[in-house]
């Protein structure tokens, strides 16, 4: 039998990509893709936990798109650098989605200031697949 233990809130049933400023590199794990030109692809299935310390009301995609760069920096796929800007995105969409300006600064501000752990590098797939 093999299985894994999900941890997750969501999981994605239509693949979504939008375009980032993390340009030049080529990434690719079996649900998120950077492409060169900039392009983020989350592929359908991908499974992520949505805000961790605020209700995910209008932030379930900024969410996805922000775990998913934090998860290539935790595999030591994506540079630390980028964290603020993925802090950055993750306000710039909830603004497009349509939260309050206050609250998306609000959220972004937290980020900043204790997200840093959620990008840690472990090196370890974060899902394995067990067998007995």
């Amino acid at each position: 039998m093999k299985y894994q233990k999900i941890k997750y809130k969501y999981r994605l049933y239509e693949s979504e990509s939008r375009m980032t400023d993390i340009k030049g590199l080529s990434i690719s794990t079996p649900f998120v893709r950077l492409r060169r030109d900039g392009t983020m692809a989350i592929r359908k299935g991908y499974a992520w936990n949505g805000s961790n310390w605020s209700i995910d009301w209008k932030s379930k995609t900024a969410s996805m798109y922000h775990d998913a760069g934090y998860q290539l920096m935790r595999l030591g796929m994506l540079d630390k650098k980028y964290r603020e800007y993925l802090d950055e995105l993750y306000r710039i969409i909830l603004l497009e989605k349509g939260l309050w300006k206050l609250l998306a600064d609000f959220r972004y501000t937290v980020l900043r200031n204790f997200g840093g752990t959620s990008a840690k590098l472990t090196g370890k797939p974060e899902n394995p697949v067990f067998e007995e």
